[in-house]
């Protein structure tokens, strides 16, 4: 059933924040480095913040993303397909594709590299169900793109 209450922060979602996090970061990264090695496909430019302000947007838009999209893909979504009598195997992968798919428009890699974090974000939530921990995972994850793109250029 859908929460109609805000859902509390608990020991939980330290827990899948602090599993969730490092899984993102090595799968990402892992993927990064293939795109860049093998260079098939043309990589995405991401256009950096530039000044205080544009920082500020970029943590606060990242941390809302994070909350938005979890809500959505692995809370809502997951538990509209098992009240459709989809099944727990269906009801687990059709989100992380969908979710994948929103990300096509960064190219494979980002295709691929959503399909990896929808991946390990919905086994975190399933095993520990935090959904303050995926949400901050994910926009702690996004964050650390900016900052990585900033610092690597």
């Amino acid at each position: 059933m859908l929460r109609k209450k805000p859902v509390p922060l608990c020991k939980k979602d330290l827990s899948v924040l602090c599993v969730c996090l490092p899984g993102l970061c090595i799968s990402g990264s892992l993927i990064a480095l293939a795109v860049s090695r093998w260079n098939v496909f043309p990589v995405p430019k991401l256009i950096l913040p530039s000044g205080a302000l544009a920082w500020v947007t970029v943590v606060c838009s990242s941390l809302t993303t994070g909350y938005l999209e979890e809500g959505y893909f692995r809370l809502y979504l997951p538990e509209r397909l098992r009240s459709a009598a989809m099944g727990p195997l269906k009801s687990f992968i059709l989100p992380v594709l969908i979710f994948a798919l929103c990300h096509a428009y960064e190219g494979p890699g980002g295709f691929v590299n959503a399909l990896a974090a929808g991946t390990i974000l919905s086994l975190g939530y399933r095993k520990i169900p935090g959904f303050h921990g995926i949400a901050l995972a994910h926009g702690i994850y996004n964050i650390l793109v900016y900052l990585m793109a900033a610092f690597l250029r």
